[in-house]
């Protein structure tokens, strides 16, 4: 059965990305949600994506050529998509505006003493 473009290029990249082997990437990618999602599946599934063999098969399809022109055209993708938020959203000198202070861990945020009557 065919396996989609989605899965075979994501498989490759988090292959190279964290250096596992052809075993190693089917089962991280059956264990973590995030990559599952990252090769385009809808939802999670605890089952092997696909036989590790096919690993074989995907980097014969999706040379390390064809992964940099697919890189390519999704950084140029981006970079447009980029340029057509920055129009109109950034104050002067081109940085967007910013207003007041984002605390993201509740560890760091600031205590307020309440006054003791003593």
């Amino acid at each position: 059965m065919a396996k989609p473009l989605h899965l075979a290029l994501g498989a490759l990249i988090i292959q190279l990305e964290y250096g596992f082997s052809d075993e190693e990437t089917a089962l991280m990618i059956q264990e973590n949600p995030y990559l599952q999602y990252f090769c385009g599946f809808a939802k999670y599934e605890y089952k092997l994506p696909f036989d590790p063999s096919l690993m074989v098969h995907f980097r014969k399809r999706l040379t390390p050529s064809i992964v940099g022109e697919i890189n390519e055209m999704i950084i140029k993708n981006a970079e447009k998509e980029n340029s057509n938020e920055d129009d109109g959203n950034s104050g002067p000198g081109g940085s967007p505006e910013t207003d007041g202070t984002l605390i993201v861990d509740a560890t760091c945020a600031p205590s307020y003493k309440i006054p003791t009557g003593h």
